[in-house]
């Protein structure tokens, strides 16, 4: 008779990444990238979001064609509610040794930032005798801050100065009527805006 199978004993060993390792990201749908490797062969991974270690036999497990090196991404939808997010992952062999814990995480952020022009007035609009308008306000995101403020006069767009507690900008009027948005980003991709509309007193 054949002499029995040596027994598998080494244990996989896996990574796992969220939006290939994004900080933010504004969106609870995320592309999980996993990756592992096995002597013999990765036959299937477990993702979930808490930390406690799978049995070989519970139910949460995805089969894969069994693979020495194993990577795929696939999609995945973190938990409600804006804030940091873990995942883990474990991958097993068809011994059934299951990998040490793979983790990641990322900081979700569906909420657009707040964006106000304050300055020179916080009115919708204006009336100046200038040509020359120091436009000012506040912009503010509590979960991944504010990454840029731009503003536009409808043909312009231009980053505006960044201020410890909001920005600034100096813009010349082309015209006598001119409509100011000015629009905040946050580090996620969410984004606000606040607009005045300018009246330059005929010269």
């Amino acid at each position: 008779s054949l002499p029995p199978l040596p027994s598998d004993t080494i244990v996989p060993t896996g990574s796992l990444s969220i939006n290939n390792n994004s900080a933010y990201t504004n969106s609870r749908m995320v592309t999980l990238g996993l990756s592992a490797a096995d002597n013999i062969g990765v036959t299937g991974y477990y993702i979930s979001p808490n930390s406690t270690t799978p049995s070989a036999d519970a139910s949460g497990w995805q089969s894969i064609k069994s693979s020495i090196n194993y990577t795929e991404n696939i999609s995945y939808t973190l938990n409600s509610g804006d804030g940091g997010k873990w995942v883990y992952a474990w991958y097993r062999d068809a011994a059934g040794n299951i990998s040490n814990i793979a983790s990641d995480s990322i900081i979700l952020d569906t909420t657009p930032p707040s964006i106000s022009i304050t300055r020179p007035s916080s009115d919708s609009y204006y009336p100046t005798e200038s040509k020359i308008v120091e436009l000012g306000g506040d912009a503010s995101d509590t979960t991944s801050g504010i990454c840029e403020v731009i503003w536009s006069d409808g043909t312009n767009k231009l980053k505006a100065n960044r201020t410890s507690h909001g920005w600034s900008a100096a813009i010349e009027l082309k015209s006598k009527t001119c409509t100011i948005t000015v629009t905040a980003l946050d580090c996620a991709g969410n984004m606000s805006e606040d607009t005045i509309r300018i009246e330059t007193a005929s010269s």
